[in-house]
């Protein structure tokens, strides 16, 4: 990332500002009872996904327990673009957590048990399948690469190859731009009468390996820590196409071109949570938990292809009428650090059968941090800064008990990290589930529905550069993702 940042300039700005958020959030999918529940498991604890919200959780385990949950995700995103409405789907196979508690009881008043538990929770899930397309008759991306290449002075093939050469410079080897006598940049492509497409395939996730210890002190009070060490992945494949679609005679030899950029995306993190549940009367337990900054070391790989069509020879390079430009796959390591995390949380229980649940937690996704030992980060950091703020998520749960069976419902708000009003990237999830223990095993599953809204200028960051309201500001995209997935827990009681 750090060559890549330093050639591409504000969209790498851009690019790396959204990375840091989707790498620094944490969207709980662990066990059935937890998505269920809305993963509002702070204050609850005896789940192997309270863990990761507040660690105190594993000193409330009576019995030495597996766990272990698979499921199914299916990501549908529509995306609107200028009247046109596309839809895309993907399919995932995920194994949300497995994770093994073991509980040591101690003949104390006060020590009543000591609980040490290993296992892995899903923390974020990348999975998602974009495609838009429409008819802009004013424009084209080409038009938004002229106006950065002024801004930033750039008047030979040499200089564009410093400043772009994965992005623009390719424009130039396949004969999309080139210079007339006048040394005056021109393209091949119209000003408008385009059908613009952008596709987007993201797989990945993130996993956290989590090591925890909690303590039972007279049944009353429990406090709990751990060491977790979060692993990421996330591959994208992106491509944005332009087909020539105008009646003017003088670019009809034009078709086509696309570029196609590929990054793929690993980390290891390394971060620790300390926290507290208390019973502080019979039909009300209270939680709160602190989360470290997570340190990631992350590598990325990192390549493009650009391809021009012609109905012929475009007459400059001897043959063919399909060229193409393939920069050479880069990696580049850079150091994460995500911003703390505070969550208060409160269980309202009512006797043996029902209780309702709620978290809240505050994150700063502002405060987060990129660093290379050959690379100032400095600017993108500050674009940190200014374009991220503090915000809140809410998550509610419930559960009612019928002899040996659950029934539980659940609802968890994400704020956006613009700020708790904005919208884009705000989530709600919905989610129903059920359980059925049978002596020392027990089954659970849920079913979660999440919707993300989101929207994006084609152009951006580019179209910054313009007065609001020109061509080039207007190409605006709106995306509607739409989560469902299905999360099957088998939970076995070893003592």
């Amino acid at each position: 990332m750090t060559l890549m940042v330093a050639a591409m300039g504000l969209a790498a700005e851009a690019q790396g500002v959204m990375d840091v958020y989707e790498f620094s959030q944490s969207m709980y999918q662990g066990t059935a009872k937890s998505a269920a529940m809305g993963n509002a498991m702070g204050a609850v604890g005896q789940d192997f996904s309270s863990i990761s919200i507040n660690p105190a959780g594993v000193g409330l385990f009576r019995h030495s327990t597996l766990v272990f949950s698979p499921g199914i995700t299916l990501s549908n995103t529509t995306a609107d673009f200028n009247g046109n409405s596309n839809s895309a789907t993907e399919i995932r196979v995920p194994l949300n957590n497995i994770g093994a508690v073991v509980v040591f009881p101690k003949n104390d008043n006060i020590v009543r048990a000591i609980n040490f538990g290993v296992g892995m929770n899903r923390i974020n899930n990348y999975t998602q399948e974009t495609f838009a397309s429409g008819l802009n008759q004013t424009s084209s991306l080409i038009d938004a690469y002229f106006l950065d290449m002024e801004a930033n002075g750039i008047s030979n093939a040499d200089d564009l190859y410093s400043f772009s050469p994965n992005y623009i410079y390719p424009l130039w080897d396949t004969y999309i731009i080139g210079e007339n006598e006048d040394d005056l940049y021109t393209t091949v492509v119209p000003q408008g009468g385009l059908n613009q497409q952008r596709g987007v395939l993201r797989k990945g996730q993130t996993n956290e390996i989590s090591i925890s210890l909690g303590f039972n002190l007279s049944d009353k009070w429990f406090i709990g820590g751990s060491l977790d060490i979060p692993m990421l992945y996330r591959n994208i494949v992106s491509d944005y196409k332009e087909v020539n679609m105008s009646q003017d005679p003088s670019f009809g030899n034009f078709k086509s071109w696309m570029q196609e950029e590929v990054i793929s995306t690993n980390g290891v993190g390394f971060g620790a949570k300390l926290g507290f549940i208390g019973y502080p009367a019979k039909w009300l337990r209270v939680g709160l938990s602190f989360h470290t900054p997570t340190l990631y070391d992350i590598d990325e790989d990192w390549r493009t292809r650009t391809t021009a069509q012609f109905k012929s020879d475009p007459g400059f390079s001897g043959g063919g009428s399909v060229k193409y430009y393939d920069t050479p796959t880069s990696t580049y390591s850079y150091k994460l650090t995500t911003p703390m995390r505070f969550d208060v949380s409160a269980a309202f229980i009512f006797g043996n059968n029902a209780m309702i649940s709620f978290d809240y937690e505050f994150v700063d996704y502002s405060k987060a941090d990129l660093s290379c030992r050959n690379y100032d980060y400095s600017y993108v950091n500050n674009a940190l800064s200014s374009t991220f703020k503090a915000t809140s998520n809410f998550r509610l749960g419930g559960e009612y008990r019928v002899k040996s069976v659950c029934f539980r419902a659940g609802y968890a708000f994400y704020g956006s990290p613009y700020g708790l009003t904005e919208k884009d990237y705000m989530t709600n999830n919905f989610s129903l589930g059920i359980g059925h223990t049978v002596r020392s095993f027990t089954i659970d599953a849920a079913y979660v529905y999440g919707r993300t809204t989101n929207s994006y200028y084609v152009y951006a960051p580019y179209s910054d550069r313009v007065p609001a309201g020109d061509d080039l500001s207007l190409n605006n995209i709106d995306e509607v993702k739409n989560m469902h997935q299905l999360v099957v827990s088998l939970k076995f009681k070893l003592d």
